[in-house]
């Protein structure tokens, strides 16, 4: 909803684009709030773009239940991409090395996410080079910068992700316009931005006129029922180079008219259309399975989970994807997938996901039968959620997943929240090359016997999240033989832990247990538990913990205190990075401790804090930020607006301490960034305005200053004054009217003319002509 008003003296562009943003989104489930999420490799495309939280933490993988299981949730709601920060897919030949960033697009990606009022806006321009490329603007800059300058010096720039803004249709429309003709810009993410139905044929005139994008993502945006089909699927037929589109949760019931244009698009390779439920259930499957049978089909990704596809959609879904060698990845979460497939098949399918799929054991002996030892090169399989699956399924796949020495390509298994596991560490014993299993709250009776799976073979990550292992011998049992395993990360979740059930995995840690990543959060960890722990790493000269996540028990400043020894103990070198203490009772003493472990020659670099019971008062907020200021390295001597260089951080720094339910104080607002999470958003909230988009599509379009012009056809389309049904005034139109306009977006639901009205009235130093209220 905006606000614009006609008044005699103009006024900036407002739109609180005063403050800095809240704090990315968090997933919180299980009573847990998320560290930088502890999540297993995804496909080579979501390892190149990532949120500044995962990007805190570069380490190896693991899947966990503490942000409901990323992994597990982008199977199941289909990437949840609306929320991934990625980049388009690049060719599957390329290596790892390939995607690894040049130093200055690092650094400045380190610095605009520490970017706050404090800091002095030099200190991020200075950051600017010829080698950076891509633009994450989470937030809008803190009031103190000019953002159209900023971006100008951006000269090299190629992929953009404003994703979760909340800009409003006005502003999700004037993207989609500028992008028209821009002729440099390759990647843009745009999802989660409280587009609206009509935004859809600015949408559509994009994807119809430009010639540079390939890859899209608008997902969880509103964009109509069979509008964005009918805007969008003419504007594919004309395409030649977009190559990834995500297009998830978009409110979509008819995707007629987008089908017919994909079956004449020949760029798309990578399509995500997951989480939108069609009164057609047949559609999706239909169109897809046909154009799979054309020869000329390209492509390797294709995602429709919870789409509702029915089994008549499903069948001519596999009858087209029978013929077809060039699928690389398919997600069919939560669509019923029969079991009638034709013999002679080859496939090419690396990445499968059929999770709620009403799967069952025959469908894995159909498919054995099926590629009657042809190989399916698999190396991830998530069939979680599946109570009709057993064990017995995994002597199929690991046939039809094996070469002729019988060694299986498979290094990922999804089998979580399903009931039947007799005999599944048994079975997975024998996939000699598995690397991780997620067994998230499956009713398994013989977990114990899961330790063979890493003690002879190469498991490295395990999850148990949800599976009572509190008051029995089962931790025991796999904490016998683990020093020396191959097993790095562990991830008990809702567990319903307490001291005396962690006892075992400290006695291991304490012998050498190589852990690196430790999930212990939604647990019964009081200070007791917490101690044992923190010495237990402590005894060791050195030990390569890098990730723990405690987060959402009970323990308090002493469970806290304990913790900062293992940064301050001499006799111990820390490898700790990432810490995760939220939803706890720790208070000023405790958190003051951990803060003042961050930064410097500590290792720790991102400390979740967030959220604890009690919260803390304004002094002491003040006195918190004022510490972590100070362990940081900035000048806090004056506190004011660009009063501070930005400091030498640490990579990858990460300190929330949002939700503590008071005020931060002069000290957090002026901290308050990407990088340093702080209440203050609360007051001030800091997303991207109509204000920031119309600079940055005047950016786009190349008019050499920061004011946008829009030619009278555009502007129609930005406001829908051309349309019976919108609200907009007449006076939109006019450029001398315009230039008095104030805008105000991202305005609160309850908002009505009247209280505008009242509030010009009261604190506006200027006369006050119409107000007008658009959604």
């Amino acid at each position: 909803m905006g606000s614009s008003g006609s008044k005699t003296k103009p006024g900036p562009n407002l739109s609180n684009n005063a403050g800095p943003e809240s704090t990315n989104k968090e997933n919180k489930s299980e009573g847990s709030a998320s560290l930088p999420p502890l999540n297993p490799p995804q496909s080579t495309e979501d390892k190149k773009m990532t949120t500044p939280s995962s990007s805190v933490t570069k380490l190896p993988e693991v899947s966990s239940s503490m942000s409901q299981n990323q992994n597990e949730q982008s199977k199941n709601k289909g990437s949840n991409s609306s929320n991934s920060k990625e980049e388009p897919k690049g060719d599957k030949s390329q290596t790892e090395d390939d995607f690894i960033e040049p130093e200055d697009q690092r650094k400045f990606d380190e610095a605009l996410g520490c970017a706050c009022v404090l800091v002095k806006p030099e200190s991020l321009m200075k950051k600017v080079t010829k080698n950076i490329t891509k633009l994450q603007m989470f937030r809008a800059l803190p009031m103190n910068y000019n953002f159209y300058d900023f971006l100008s010096k951006l000269s090299n720039l190629q992929e953009i992700d404003i994703s979760n803004n909340n800009i409003g249709p006005h502003s999700f429309r004037s993207i989609c316009l500028a992008m028209c003709n821009n002729v440099t810009v390759s990647s843009l993410n745009i999802a989660d931005n409280m587009a609206d139905t009509d935004s859809a044929e600015c949408l559509g005139k994009m994807i119809t006129q430009n010639k540079t994008l390939v890859y899209l993502n608008v997902s969880s945006n509103s964009l109509g029922k069979d509008y964005f089909s009918r805007c969008v699927g003419p504007a594919l037929k004309v395409n030649t180079t977009l190559k990834t589109l995500r297009a998830q949760n978009l409110g979509s019931s008819d995707m007629k008219v987008f089908m017919e244009g994909l079956m004449e698009n020949t760029a798309l390779t990578d399509i995500d259309l997951s989480n939108n439920a069609l009164s057609d259930r047949m559609i999706l499957g239909k169109g897809f399975g046909e154009k799979l049978k054309n020869p000329s089909c390209i492509l390797k990704s294709i995602a429709l989970a919870n789409c509702e596809i029915n089994t008549a959609g499903i069948d001519a879904f596999i009858q087209g994807f029978e013929s077809n060698t060039t699928l690389e990845e398919l997600n069919l979460n939560g669509n019923q997938v029969p079991v009638d497939l034709k013999e002679d098949h080859t496939s090419q399918l690396q990445i499968i996901s059929l999770n709620d799929g009403s799967l069952t054991d025959n469908f894995w002996a159909c498919v054995e039968e099926v590629f009657q030892g042809r190989q399916i090169p698999a190396f991830d399989i998530n069939i979680g959620s599946n109570s009709d699956l057993s064990p017995k399924c995994f002597d199929s796949i690991l046939k039809i997943t094996s070469d002729g020495e019988g060694i299986s390509t498979l290094r990922r298994i999804n089998y979580s929240l399903n009931n039947q596991c007799n005999g599944l560490s048994e079975k997975l014993e024998k996939f000699q090359d598995l690397q991780y299993v997620n067994i998230r709250r499956c009713r398994i009776k013989d977990l114990h016997q899961m330790a063979a799976v890493y003690t002879t073979g190469n498991l490295t990550t395990l999850v148990l999240d949800g599976i009572k292992l509190a008051s029995t011998d089962t931790l025991q049992a796999l904490m016998g033989n683990v020093v020396g395993s191959s097993l790095r990360t562990l991830s008990f979740g809702g567990c319903s832990l307490s001291a005396s059930d962690i006892a075992p995995l400290c006695q291991a840690i304490k012998k050498g247990f190589q852990l690196h990543m430790l999930k212990l959060s939604a647990n019964r960890l009081e200070d007791e538990g917490v101690i044992d722990l923190s010495q237990a790493v402590v005894s060791c000269k050195t030990h390569p913990l890098a990730v723990l996540d405690l987060s959402s028990n009970t323990f308090t400043d002493t469970g806290a205190l304990s913790l900062s020894k293992i940064f301050s103990t001499k006799s111990h070198k820390s490898q700790l990075h990432s810490l995760n203490v939220s939803s706890n009772n720790i208070g000023k003493e405790g958190l003051t401790s951990l803060v003042s472990m961050v930064g410097g020659k500590s290792p720790l670099h991102s400390l979740h804090a967030q959220n604890q019971t009690e919260g803390l008062k304004e002094l002491e907020m003040t006195e918190l930020f004022t510490k972590l200021a100070t362990v940081l390295g900035f000048n806090i001597k004056k506190i004011g607006a660009s009063t501070s260089d930005l400091p030498n951080l640490p990579s990858g720094i990460l300190v929330n301490l949002s939700s503590m339910r008071g005020n931060p104080g002069e000290t957090g607002a002026m901290l308050d960034s990407q990088r340093i999470l702080t209440d203050y958003p609360n007051d001030k909230i800091p997303t991207m305005t109509f204000g920031h988009i119309q600079e940055l599509c005047a950016w786009l379009k190349n008019t050499g200053n920061n004011i946008c012009v829009w030619s009278s056809e555009e502007w129609g389309l930005i406001t829908g004054s051309g349309r019976p049904t919108t609200d907009a005034p007449s006076w939109l139109q006019l450029e001398a009217k315009r230039s008095k306009g104030l805008y105000l977006s991202n305005l609160p639901g309850n908002t009505t003319q009247q209280k505008m009205d009242a509030m010009f009235e009261m604190e506006a130093d200027c006369n006050l002509d119409e107000v007008c209220l658009m959604k």
